[in-house]
């Protein structure tokens, strides 16, 4: 009764080898486009006073244009929308009131798609930094594989 152990140890170890040996795609294995369609880069935010302007600065500082910067202000309670206010080039949203049946991130998150303008889409969590080419590098990645979607794994740094 005892052989699901071994078996399942057995599986655990043949998956761990199979996902440090075969090769994922990377974005830097695709050169960089740094113009094209207009992306929307759309930031959700709550209570993100903390990590707001490093995040928008980051994405203000990308290679690629033509580029529109929309934070929805998901109703902070802290000094968030106000810090939107004062970075030059980004549109603050101010989130409407949560309807029923619905959770406050993906309100906040239709609610940037549906004011945005451009051709392309970015969603970006507002606790994170963005590398200077990732915008250009995910651009690069639909124009060349003809993909309608780019989803990137981030680097977590300490």
């Amino acid at each position: 009764m005892t052989w699901w152990i071994p078996a399942a140890y057995a599986l655990f170890l043949a998956l761990l080898v199979y996902r440090y040996a075969t090769r994922r795609p990377r974005l830097a294995d695709w050169p960089p486009q740094t113009s094209g369609a207009l992306v929307s880069v759309i930031v959700p935010a709550r209570n993100e006073a903390v990590n707001i302007d490093a995040c928008v600065r980051s994405i203000l500082a990308t290679a690629y244009r033509p580029l529109e910067v929309i934070v929805v202000d998901d109703r902070s309670t802290d000094d968030t929308a106000a810090i939107v206010e004062r970075l030059a080039g980004v549109r603050l949203l101010r989130g409407a009131e949560l309807p029923p049946g619905w959770f406050g991130k993906q309100w906040a998150l239709v609610q940037g798609y549906r004011a945005a303008r451009g051709e392309l889409l970015l969603f970006v969590d507002a606790d994170t930094r963005q590398h200077p080419e990732l915008i250009a590098r995910a651009v690069g990645v639909l124009t060349t594989e003809r993909v309608a979607l780019v989803s990137v794994v981030s680097r977590q740094e300490r």
